[in-house]
């Protein structure tokens, strides 16, 4: 996993996370932007880092891509 010091805002990383859809998501150097599905509707949703911790944090960067 990437730590939330180690990440680069406007990049994309493959990460595991409660409810990206495609599990790509951009940090936007708060947050992870992704994309989400639920009732077959897809849309655009965020997470917070790991790092943040509990209940919050609930996506985990694991490459980054390109």
């Amino acid at each position: 996993m990437i730590r939330i010091e180690d990440m680069k805002a406007g990049c994309a990383y493959w990460v595991r996370s409660r409810n990206f859809y495609k599990k790509i998501a951009i940090w936007d150097g708060k947050e992870f932007v992704g994309m989400r599905e639920k009732f077959k509707f897809r849309f655009r949703d965020k997470e917070l880092h790991w790092d943040n911790g509990p209940p919050h944090g609930t996506c985990r960067p694991l490459a980054l891509i390109g």
